[in-house]
């Protein structure tokens, strides 16, 4: 129905989270387009998740440091980069970054990859011992 809109937003809307981007395909060496999309998008939401309550706790970025480890060819010095990149941007990642995040998880994962990064993301909400909402 508004087509002429979407067109428009999408058209005009950033690329994902370019620094974030960058550190991330220059430590997941090898990895395909969409894999790298997909470990952006996770990144960039697990950034957003934590400072949902304007706070980015150590306890919380020590989760992050968890989850990122587990992604196949990632080692301790990407981790630390992305890390680093979700700290020193971490308004901008939690408000503007956050839908595309989202979208590009949506578009990329099959339900079971996104129904594992919910449960992270969930985990990770509690990593600072309370959930506000």
């Amino acid at each position: 129905m508004f087509r002429w809109l979407t067109e428009g937003l999408l058209a005009n809307a950033p690329v994902v989270a370019t620094e974030l981007e960058r550190v991330v395909r220059t430590h997941l060496e090898g990895a395909d387009e969409q894999t790298t999309k997909i470990v952006v998008a996770v990144a960039g939401l697990l950034g957003t998740v934590a400072y949902a309550d304007r706070e980015y706790s150590p306890a919380e970025e020590q989760r992050i440091r968890t989850e990122l480890s587990r992604v196949s060819g990632l080692d301790s010095v990407g981790v630390n980069a992305i890390c680093a990149v979700l700290r020193e941007r971490i308004l901008e990642t939690a408000t503007i970054d956050s839908p595309i995040y989202a979208r590009e998880l949506r578009e990329l994962a099959d339900v079971d990859l996104r129904l594992q990064v919910l449960d992270i993301l969930v985990d990770l909400a509690a990593a600072d011992g309370e959930i506000t909402i």
